[in-house]
């Protein structure tokens, strides 16, 4: 048993499939985008109810290209195959900066899986740091 368990393993982390794509943390990523904010229903339905849902703001990364995101071997973080825009949850380490907003920028950091009511994207990014670019698109 041990050893088809270590050969699927190997088989899955070898594959061309998941050859390019990012790693959660505590992998340190760079990507870049478009930074936007948006309106998104909050508790207590989390857009089941509109007219009594709260109203939460929150800040995306438009990618510049779309990623693939590699499960993790904990099992905690999935496999995301495709996206084109992660949430973007700054604390107070690498606080937002609203210079940013609507700004192409170059923003490192680490990835997680969505957990909460309050993730609309299926990986998110901490972002430790965030560049605007200059003349680069």
């Amino acid at each position: 048993m041990k050893f088809v368990t270590a050969h699927l393993w190997l088989l899955l982390t070898a594959s061309p499939v998941f050859a390019d794509c990012l790693k959660y943390e505590p992998s340190k990523v760079t990507l870049t985008g478009i930074i936007h904010k948006r309106i998104d229903p909050g508790p207590p339905g989390y857009g089941e109810n509109p007219k009594t849902d709260s109203k939460e703001e929150h800040l995306y990364l438009h990618l510049d290209h779309a990623v693939c995101v590699e499960a993790d071997l904990s099992g905690e973080n999935e496999a995301v195959a495709k996206t084109e825009m992660m949430e973007m949850v700054y604390f107070v380490k690498q606080p937002f900066r609203h210079g940013w907003l609507n700004q192409h920028v170059s923003v490192t950091g680490t990835l997680f899986h969505a957990i909460t009511g309050h993730h609309w994207t299926p990986a998110l990014i901490t972002p430790s740091e965030t560049h605007i670019l200059k003349g680069v698109r």
